[in-house]
């Protein structure tokens, strides 16, 4: 199922916040170096100790439906941020190969009309709050409130999830030898399926999952937020059951300035269940790279991809134009059953802000597989574990000209 949503406000940075080198073959492969080279080896002390920047006055939290209006200015003083190596890496990069085909040699129309993405690449890890994240800590304020969902909806039926993150541990940490001293298969950790909280009602506060954290210096292709925000940070509830079908998740979304941050909320607060279908993103650091990109077959006029059938448009689809994976800013994925949204309701464009995806490549197709990744490496090609199969995706679109407007969400399932 394919279902557009509008979501809550673009928020803003502190306080209480409202509910809401090309070559031939089209591609650059650039790994920011500043992300790599400030992880240290998890086993001394994380990270060198940096500062994020200088004091200064928080961002504007913009009112419901509306841009950002006066808010009160808050004088912080910085806090120095860890960040860490990924638990079992190297610290490598990742490189997406070359295109099979150039997409301009089978449609020449395309000329001009590619675009740059940044796939963020996560890969099971131990990120810290100054590090780009998917399903890692927030440089959150020890003074602001974590948001909560209070929708009605079930809420102490699913996965517990302390369970979800050690299943996710023993699929995507570092390989463990599974086999017992007696020879015998050693089994994954259960994930149970029951009503473990029957005593929480159907609207008690329930904490929000941190899904992404991006850091503008990481991620090139970051849509730019509101009054210079250059940190990004995105929760949803997590269960399913959300928008018109209660089928869909609620992104929220919060822009910050890193710099203006003083103490960091540590532990965060945390939903003890998880609803069935996995809202959940393991820990996990990125490698972002820009690659270049090209729309999906169905956005193109009829007049144009026509011209492909069969399992010449199946080609393009899955080897020639839109990037798979999680990734920031490009071409959003297409579907013939709901077309994502192109339009803000102030009559701008939409831009692509993210997009959060099951798989990071086709296992029938990996032409988009990172070289660093083969070869096999099966297993790594849904290093976060969110999605109910392969195929889902949520895809969170901004204004083009304000990004406090309501952002809008598609979600496939």
């Amino acid at each position: 199922m394919t279902t557009v949503a509008r979501g809550g406000i673009v928020t803003g940075a502190t306080g209480p916040q409202p509910q809401a080198g090309e070559d031939g073959a089209g591609r650059i492969g650039v790994h920011p170096s500043e992300l790599r080279d400030a992880r240290r080896s998890p086993h001394a002390p994380c990270g060198r100790p940096g500062l994020l920047g200088a004091n200064g006055a928080t961002a504007v939290a913009a009112p419901p439906g509306g841009r950002p209006g006066p808010g009160r200015i808050r004088r912080r003083r910085p806090v120095a941020v860890e960040r860490c190596r990924p638990e079992g890496e190297t610290g490598m990069s990742r490189t997406t190969p070359p295109r099979p085909q150039d997409p301009v040699t089978v449609l020449p129309e395309l000329v001009g009309h590619g675009r740059t993405t940044t796939r963020l690449h996560p890969r099971h890890g131990a990120p810290g709050v100054g590090d780009s994240s998917i399903g890692g800590p927030l440089l959150w304020p020890q003074d602001e409130p974590w948001p909560t969902c209070t929708e009605p909806h079930p809420r102490g039926e699913g996965y517990l999830l302390r369970d979800v993150e050690q299943r996710h541990a023993e699929l995507y940490g570092p390989r463990r030898v599974r086999i017992s001293p007696e020879g015998r298969l050693i089994p994954f950790h259960p994930v149970p399926r029951a009503l473990h909280r029957p005593d929480l009602a159907d609207t008690d506060p329930l904490p929000l999952l941190a899904v992404a954290q991006l850091y503008r210096r990481d991620v090139p292709d970051l849509a730019p937020g509101p009054d210079g925000c250059d940190l990004l940070q995105v929760l949803w509830c997590p269960f399913y059951l959300h928008g018109p079908n209660r089928l869909e998740l609620e992104p929220r979304l919060y822009w910050r300035r890193s710099g203006e941050v003083g103490d960091v909320l540590a532990p965060a607060p945390r939903p003890e269940v998880a609803g069935p279908g996995s809202a959940f993103a393991g820990p996990c650091v990125l490698h972002p790279e820009q690659v270049i990109e090209y729309p999906d077959l169905p956005a193109l006029p009829k007049a144009v991809s026509g011209r492909l059938t069969g399992g010449e448009a199946e080609r393009y689809r899955a080897a020639l134009g839109v990037a798979p994976g999680w990734k920031a800013g490009g071409f959003p994925h297409d579907h013939e059953a709901g077309p994502p949204p192109t339009r803000c309701a102030c009559g701008a464009a939409l831009t692509l802000l993210l997009a959060a995806t099951y798989g990071e490549w086709d296992p029938e197709n990996p032409t988009w597989q990172p070289v660093e990744d083969r070869p096999g490496r099966v297993r790594l090609n849904a290093p976060t574990g969110f999605g109910v199969c392969e195929g889902s995706a949520v895809q969170i679109f901004v204004c083009s000209d304000d990004p406090a407007h309501p952002h809008l969400t598609w979600t496939r399932l």
